[in-house]
C-alpha cells in the first residue's frame, strides 16, 4: 500500500480533530444538517418563512423561524435540489450575520483626511452618478463576486455604456465553465444517492458539499456505494470515504489521463454510447492509449494497481458510477492543467455512459429565459456595443477576467470601478497588486454590508441589506429536476439603512439620470421569470421556493448538446482554437517544490468560503475552537525545517509574508503548505481586535492559464520557516 493511501478507518483514527470539525461541534455541526428541530418545538409566537441562504453559491433554501424579529432557527428545505430538508454548518452560522453590530449603517463618503462621514443616500448616489456619466464609459469597471441579483449591476453597466463586468470565475470555476461550453453546452447534476462507486477530486480546496448530497453519499455509503478520494491532501470528508489516494498536487489531470487510457485498452467503455453521441472519439482514443499505468503512477505517485483498479471499478459499476466536478474550490482553476483535468473528468463519464442514468450524472431540462423571451414580458433589452477590456489568451471564457481586469487598471485603461458584494484585496490573487490598482482609480464606489479591506480604500461605501433583510432575484437550482427559489425579508432591521442589490443599483441608476433604464420593478422582473418558468409568482412570493414544470431529468435519453455537431465533442475545434489542444493532453504544473521551496495551496474549510464568512461571530467561534487558520505541512517537510505542530512559522512569497501556527500531519504531500482561504479579514470585526489567522491568495502571483483566464491558483512557490528560527 503507498504511503500515501488512507482507508476510511484509517482516516477516522488519524484524523480525529477533522471528523470532530465535520461532525460533532454541536449546533454548527455537519450534524445539524439533521432536521431534528421543527414546527412541533417552536414558540407559539414563532413566524415561519422559506427563503434561501448566502454562505455560499449553492443558496439552499431553508425556513426561518424568527421570534420578535430574530431568528430562532433555521432548517433546510425538503424538495430543493441543493438542501432537501438539511442545512450545513456553514448555513447554520451564518443565518445570524444579521446580528453582527459591526455593519456599516449608512452610506459613508471619504473625507479630505482619508476617513469616512456618513451621508444620504440621494447625496451619495447624486454625487457618484455625476462621477460615472463624466467618464469613459469603457473605462468604467464592475466586480460582483457572490452572484446575486447579478442582472441589476450588468444592466447599470450597460445603460453606462459599458461592457467591463467580471466575475470571479478566474479565481475559481474558469475552467469548468469553459469545459462544459466547449465540449457539449449541457450542465451535470450527480445522482449521488443511486451511485454504486464514485470518485472524488479538488476536496483539498474545497472541503464541503452541498447539504442534500451529504445525506446522499450517506445513503450511498449504507447501499454499499464506494467512494475514493483522489488528492493531495485529506480532510474532514474524507470521513464518509472508503480509501483516499495520494497523488502529488496538480497530477489529478495524469491520474485521470492514466484511468481513461485503461480503459480505452481494455474496451472497457460503452461503445453504443460513444458511436450514437461522440464526436472525434478515435482523435481522443488513439490519444489516450499512450498515457500508460506505468507513466501515471510514475508522474503522480500513486501505484499502478490504484489506477488500474479505480479504472476497473469504475467500468464495473457504470453507468452508476462517475467522477465527480465540484464547482467550488479550485478544481477550475488551480493549475496550468485545471481545464484539461476538467475535460478528462466530462469525457471519462461520458465514455462510461452515465448521462441520464440512475447513479449517474442527470442532466434537467431547466427552462432557458433569453433576454428576447424577457422583452416580450415587459422587461426591455438594454444591451451595449463596447468592448471587454480584457485578457485576450482566454476566448473560452469571454473575458471573464477580474486579475486581467485589475493590470488594466494598473496600466490606466480603466478608472472607475463598483464592486458588489466582493472583498477582492483579500479573495484575489495578488493582494498588493490589486490595492495598487484600486489606488490608481478616479472613483471606487463598493456594496456591501460590511467594512472590508477593499471598502477601506473607496471613495464611497453603500450599504446593504444582509440576505435575511431583501429581496433578490429569482435563482433555479438543479438535480433530478430545476426548482425555482426566491430570497425574500424574514427580519427588519431599523437600525441600518441598508438596501438591496436591486434597490442599490436602481438609486445609483436615478443618481447618474438612466432611470428609463429600470422601467419595470423587481416584482415585475421576478414575475416574468416565474411565468416563463411555468410556475406562478404568487406562489413563489408565499411558499419560497416552486418546482419548475417538464425540468426532469428523463432516465435514458441524452442531453441536449449545444455543438455545432450536436454531438460531445471528443476532439474539440473549440479549444484547438482557443490555442490548446482538440483532445486533452498532459501539461505539468507551473511551479515544481525546489532548492527548499514548497507549493502553496488556498482552499475553502469544510464550514467557511472566502473571508465573507468572518463576518459571522458563530463561525469564527467555531474556527477559534477548531483551529482552523493553521497551515498543514508534512510531517517529513516539517521535520527537516525544524518545525513542531503548533509552532508559529512564516510563510513568504515575492508578494509578501504572513505568520499562522503549523498543523503538523501526515495527511498531506510533501513539499506543500496548505492554508485556508478565509481568514485575517477585518470583515465585519469592531476597531482595534486582533485579526484571527491570514488570507494566503495575497501571496499568489497574478498568472493566467492560456484560453480560459484562470488565476492558477496553487502554482505559486513559496519559502517555509519557524517564527525565529
Amino acid at each position: 500500500m503507498s504511503q500515501n493511501t488512507l482507508t476510511r478507518r484509517d482516516f477516522v483514527a488519524a484524523g480525529a480533530a477533522c471528523a470532530a470539525i465535520a461532525g460533532g461541534a454541536g449546533a454548527l455541526s455537519l450534524g445539524s444538517w439533521s432536521p431534528a428541530f421543527g414546527e412541533d418545538d417552536a414558540p407559539t409566537n414563532a413566524v415561519q418563512k422559506v427563503t434561501l441562504c448566502d454562505g455560499c453559491g449553492n443558496k439552499c433554501a431553508f425556513t426561518a423561524y424568527t421570534v420578535n424579529e430574530k431568528l430562532w432557527r433555521a432548517i433546510g428545505c425538503v424538495g430543493y435540489p441543493t438542501s432537501h430538508g438539511f442545512l450545513c454548518g456553514r448555513g447554520q452560522g451564518y443565518a445570524f450575520l444579521y446580528a453582527n453590530e459591526n455593519r456599516v449603517k449608512t452610506p459613508l463618503k471619504k473625507n479630505d483626511s482619508g476617513g469616512f462621514e456618513e451621508i444620504s443616500w440621494d447625496q451619495a448616489c447624486q454625487e457618484i452618478g455625476q462621477r460615472l456619466t463624466a467618464a469613459d464609459p469603457g473605462k468604467i469597471a464592475l466586480y460582483q463576486s457572490r452572484g446575486n441579483s447579478t442582472f441589476y449591476p450588468k444592466r447599470l453597466m450597460a445603460a453606462l455604456g459599458s461592457a467591463n463586468c467580471y466575475s470571479d470565475a478566474a479565481i475559481r470555476d474558469a475552467g469548468i465553465t469553459a469545459t462544459i461550453e466547449g465540449i457539449s453546452g449541457a450542465y451535470p447534476a450527480p445522482d449521488v444517492a443511486n451511485a454504486k462507486y464514485v470518485v472524488m477530486l479538488d476536496k483539498s480546496t474545497y472541503d464541503g458539499m452541498r447539504p442534500a448530497e451529504m445525506a446522499e453519499f450517506a445513503k450511498m455509503v449504507e447501499n454499499g456505494g464506494h467512494v475514493v478520494l483522489v488528492d493531495s491532501r485529506e480532510t474532514s470528508f474524507g470521513r464518509i470515504c472508503d480509501e483516499w489516494i495520494g497523488v502529488k498536487p496538480g497530477t489529478e489531470l495524469a491520474f485521470l489521463l492514466g484511468v481513461a487510457g485503461e480503459l480505452v485498452r481494455t474496451g472497457h467503455y460503452n461503445k453504443d454510447f460513444v458511436a450514437a453521441n461522440a464526436n472525434g472519439f478515435d482523435q481522443f482514443a488513439a490519444a489516450m492509449k499512450g498515457y500508460t499505468l506505468d507513466w501515471a503512477a510514475e508522474t503522480t505517485g500513486a501505484e499502478t494497481t490504484q489506477i488500474s483498479q479505480v479504472a476497473a471499478n469504475l467500468w464495473a459499476n457504470a453507468p452508476a458510477a462517475f467522477v465527480d466536478m465540484p464547482w467550488a474550490g479550485t478544481l477550475g482553476s488551480g493549475f496550468a492543467n485545471s481545464v484539461d483535468t476538467v475535460r478528462m473528468i466530462y469525457l471519462i463519464n461520458a465514455i462510461l455512459g452515465c448521462f441520464n442514468q440512475k447513479g449517474g450524472w442527470l442532466f434537467p431540462n431547466a427552462p432557458f429565459v433569453s433576454d428576447e423571451m424577457l422583452a416580450e414580458k415587459g422587461i426591455p433589452q438594454l444591451t451595449t456595443d463596447a468592448p471587454i477590456i480584457t485578457y485576450a489568451d482566454a476566448p473560452l471564457v469571454w473575458g471573464d477576467s477580474i486579475i486581467a481586469a485589475f493590470e488594466q487598471m494598473q496600466a490606466g485603461n480603466l478608472t472607475q470601478m463598483i464592486v458588489v458584494e466582493g472583498n477582492p484585496v483579500l479573495d484575489v490573487s495578488n493582494g498588493n497588486g490589486v490595492k495598487e490598482a484600486l489606488g490608481k482609480l478616479d472613483l471606487l464606489v463598493v456594496l456591501d454590508s460590511f467594512m472590508t479591506e477593499t471598502a477601506l480604500l473607496a471613495d464611497y461605501v453603500l450599504p446593504l441589506s444582509t440576505f435575511l433583510e431583501r429581496t433578490d432575484t429569482i435563482v433555479t437550482a438543479s438535480g433530478a429536476n430545476a426548482v425555482a427559489g426566491l430570497r425574500t425579508p424574514v427580519l427588519t432591521n431599523t437600525e441600518v439603512d441598508g438596501k438591496s442589490i436591486p434597490d442599490a443599483i436602481c438609486a445609483l441608476a436615478a443618481g447618474a439620470g438612466l432611470e428609463a433604464a429600470f422601467p419595470f420593478t423587481l416584482d415585475d422582473y421576478n414575475r416574468a421569470n416565474a411565468e416563463l418558468m411555468g410556475i406562478s409568482y404568487e406562489g413563489l412570493l408565499r411558499e419560497g421556493i416552486s418546482a419548475i414544470p417538464g425540468s426532469d431529468a428523463q432516465l435514458g435519453t441524452m442531453p441536449y448538446l449545444r455543438t455545432a455537431s450536436g454531438k460531445i465533442d471528443f476532439s474539440s475545434s473549440t479549444f484547438e482554437a482557443a490555442g490548446l489542444s482538440a483532445v486533452p493532453t498532459w501539461t505539468s504544473p507551473a511551479v515544481e517544490a525546489v532548492n527548499g521551496s514548497l507549493r502553496l495551496m488556498v482552499g475553502q474549510e469544510v464550514v467557511f468560503q472566502d473571508t465573507f464568512c468572518d463576518a459571522s461571530p458563530y463561525l469564527m467561534t467555531l474556527a477559534e475552537k477548531y483551529q482552523l487558520q493553521q497551515a498543514w505541512v508534512n510531517s517529513d517537510t516539517a521535520a527537516a525545517l525544524g518545525i513542531a505542530d503548533g509552532n508559529m512559522v512564516e510563510v513568504s512569497s515575492p508578494q509578501g509574508a504572513l505568520t499562522v501556527p503549523a498543523k503538523v500531519t501526515e495527511l498531506i504531500a510533501p513539499n506543500v503548505v496548505w492554508m485556508p482561504a478565509h481568514f485575517g479579514s477585518i470583515y465585519g470585526q469592531a476597531e482595534g481586535t486582533p485579526l484571527f489567522g491570514a488570507a494566503p491568495k495575497p501571496l499568489i502571483a497574478w498568472q493566467l492559464e492560456p484560453g480560459t483566464g484562470a488565476g492558477m491558483m496553487n502554482e505559486t512557490a513559496v519559502t517555509l520557516k519557524k517564527v525565529g528560527a
